[in-house]
């Protein structure tokens, strides 16, 4: 092989390794989103939460009385049981929509719940931000840091 061969070669190699560094965008491209909203927020539930975990719904509910053209708050419970799902939502006084579906639970879900995956529909369902339960009584510090998010992204 000649010299300039092994050049090229050697060049698309270090092309081909620094594309494959990009980084890479996550998109939540399932029919439960609200396509008329610019951001949807997915708050991730296990039936299992504990009583402090759940704490954080109060901070849910205020963020779902934001303008729905801005965001939709909208709740999956690992269940498929809709007399589950209706209970949960009940007891715990859950103002937004909440469906029960182990399938999306177990895709988007690290299993430290809540999670809340923040979603830019303008930009094709890009997953943005990514939150869970710190080991804190209460972290509803989640509301102002989703709320600065949505503002600097509309800038």
């Amino acid at each position: 092989m000649n010299l300039r061969l092994l050049i090229i070669m050697g060049t698309i190699v270090l092309f081909l390794s620094s594309c494959s560094k990009q980084k890479t965008v996550e998109r939540f491209n399932e029919p439960v989103i609200n396509p008329q909203s610019a951001y949807n927020l997915i708050v991730l539930f296990n039936t299992s939460d504990c009583p402090v975990c759940l704490n954080e719904i109060a901070a849910f509910n205020e963020l779902s009385n934001i303008d729905q053209a801005n965001l939709t708050v909208l709740g999956i419970l690992n269940t498929n049981s809709k007399e589950e799902t209706n209970s949960f939502k009940d007891k715990n006084r859950i103002k937004f929509e909440l469906i029960g579906n182990d399938k999306l639970f177990g895709t988007y879900s690290s299993g430290r719940t809540p999670e809340q995956l923040l979603v830019d529909v303008r930009h094709g369902n890009e997953i943005i931000y990514k939150s869970y339960r710190k080991k804190i009584a209460s972290s509803q510090a989640a509301t102002p840091d989703i709320i600065n998010l949505i503002i600097r992204n509309q800038m």
